[in-house]
């Protein structure tokens, strides 16, 4: 296991440019970022983003995010499909405020970030925002097939 070094703090994404180019950068340099099209990154990312349900991880000392964390809700039946590989969120998806399930989605991490330290901070950053609420992932390291959970 690593060692962390400088503090870490999140960020909502703001709608704009800079956004963008950050989840681009990280987007880029992870093993998914290779077979994104740019209309997967528009609606996966970007999306998001116009919405208000990306996190960034920020580390001292370093000027560019160093994790991406995109979230939204979804419906019981939403949910079922997403278990079995077939929907993946839209813009409508991603404004909800509410729903069912909440389901983390997209994480990108630099070499510089820490993703269990991010899951951790993500879970309190929403606390305040949704309440105690149970908190839906996969994790890569299982293939897409396990689904974790957590909360808020």
């Amino acid at each position: 296991m690593k060692k962390l070094t400088g503090l870490l703090h999140l960020k909502l994404a703001e709608s704009n440019s800079q956004s963008v180019l950050d989840a681009l950068y990280l987007v880029s340099n992870v093993n998914f970022g290779n077979e994104w099209t740019v209309n997967d990154f528009c609606g996966d990312i970007v999306n998001a983003i116009t919405a208000n349900k990306v996190l960034f991880q920020y580390k001292e000392g370093i000027s560019r995010p160093v994790g991406l964390q995109t979230f939204c809700f979804l419906t019981n039946e939403e949910a079922e499909q997403n278990i079995g590989g077939g929907f993946s969120p839209t813009q409508e998806t991603y404004l909800r405020e509410t729903g069912d399930q909440l389901w983390f989605y997209w994480t990108a991490m630099s070499p510089d970030g820490c993703g269990r330290k991010f899951m951790w901070q993500i879970r309190h950053f929403l606390q305040p925002r949704y309440g105690k609420t149970p908190v839906y992932y996969f994790r890569d390291t299982d293939n897409f097939s396990k689904i974790h959970r957590g909360s808020t």
